[in-house]
């Protein structure tokens, strides 16, 4: 009985979102599944994978996987990526599998050169199939004896649907210089489904609602300025809406808030998410984060990020909270062409004296 009721309230949850996308709580470990924008914002190449496992308590896996891969490329003036990302949910009834492929003009303003910016569009075709012999439906169940009927519902013809999606995004970088200080800001924002694609299973149309997102943070030094590893405060902003009320039933909102201090070879951090922003008493997790870095010869570095969402609200003494690990490789000296002009890229956050920590 607790299982079904617990499979019961998965499938609302499922009903009330209306295809709401994967959220990961790590915005910055897998950067171009935040806002495409951020390509090639390092040296040379970057790699990150990130994996969720959204409440381990719950019957069935809730998992999601994401791969992100940029590269500079200086020849056409940007640089390029390429993401995949699998999620699963509800022991694999519900699967949903995703390639892109995204470029990103990037370039300097002003004379001093202090100020970058970013335009970037993707591209990713979609698979999502149903395995239909892993759903159970309530006319099967007898309060008594448990599974034993047949269901009257019937499998659609099309169980695996393919579509193609798009997204845009921008980014404004600032290099902010006080004294022996250099501070850096980024902000910028993200749109997803501009097509609105159609990823209905029976024929009923059901669009995938336009995603908007924005974010904002900071990197400042407030120890040993001098140093090539100070100790930095990151302070970050990030609110997201999916949905719109004239055209989807539900619109999704979302607000997360926190900071990380970086000092030496490690990392910690916790962030504050509200699902929707407009009270307190929707808050959905406190999310507490940790992690190590290090540089791989002359040119490389990696870094490896925990974090655990400790739930307050809903569910949450069922749940265990969630879990996401990330692992990110640099690789400053691995690019796409050479520099155009005399100015050279912005290179925020590159310590300890890799790219590994250019958060946005």
């Amino acid at each position: 009985m607790k299982k079904l009721i617990l499979y019961l309230l998965i499938y609302s949850c499922v009903e009330i979102l209306h295809a709401q996308d994967p959220f990961y709580s790590q915005l910055f470990s897998n950067r171009i599944y935040l806002n495409p924008a951020l390509v090639g914002a390092n040296k040379g190449m970057r790699l990150a994978t990130i994996h969720r496992q959204l409440w381990p308590n719950v019957p069935g896996p809730l998992n999601t996987t994401g791969i992100g891969v940029d590269i500079s490329a200086p020849a056409i003036s940007g640089g390029l990526g390429l993401t995949a990302m699998s999620d699963n949910r509800g022991e694999g009834f519900l699967n949903t599998t995703q390639l892109g492929i995204i470029y990103a003009y990037r370039n300097l303003m002003g004379r001093s050169g202090n100020t970058e910016f970013s335009l970037a569009t993707g591209i990713n075709m979609v698979n999502k199939s149903i395995d239909w012999t892993k759903l159970e439906f309530s006319d099967e169940f007898d309060p008594v004896l448990g599974k034993v009927y047949k269901s009257s519902a019937q499998q659609p013809a099309n169980t695996s649907i393919f579509y193609s999606d798009f997204d845009f995004g921008f980014s404004f970088n600032h290099r902010i210089r006080r004294f022996i200080r250099e501070s850096y800001i980024g902000w910028g924002g993200a749109f997803h489904h501009l097509t609105r694609p159609d990823e209905s299973f029976i024929g009923v149309h059901r669009r995938l609602p336009l995603k908007s997102s924005i974010y904002i943070g900071a990197m400042i030094p407030i120890k040993n300025f001098r140093s090539k590893t100070p100790t930095q405060f990151f302070p970050h902003i990030y609110y997201s809406q999916q949905g719109q009320k004239a055209f989807d039933e539900v619109v999704f909102q979302a607000f997360q808030a926190g900071c990380f201090l970086y000092k030496d070879w490690y990392f910690v951090g916790i962030d504050y998410r509200n699902s929707p922003y407009t009270t307190f008493r929707n808050t959905d997790a406190l999310i507490i984060n940790m992690g190590i870095h290090s540089g791989i010869g002359n040119a490389g570095s990696y870094q490896i990020t925990y974090s655990l969402d400790v739930n307050l609200g809903g569910i949450r003494t069922q749940t265990w909270g969630s879990h996401e690990i990330s692992l990110i490789f640099t690789y400053d000296e691995f690019k796409f062409g050479r520099n155009r002009g005399s100015r050279k890229p912005l290179n925020c956050f590159d310590f300890p004296q890799r790219g590994v920590f250019r958060m946005f």
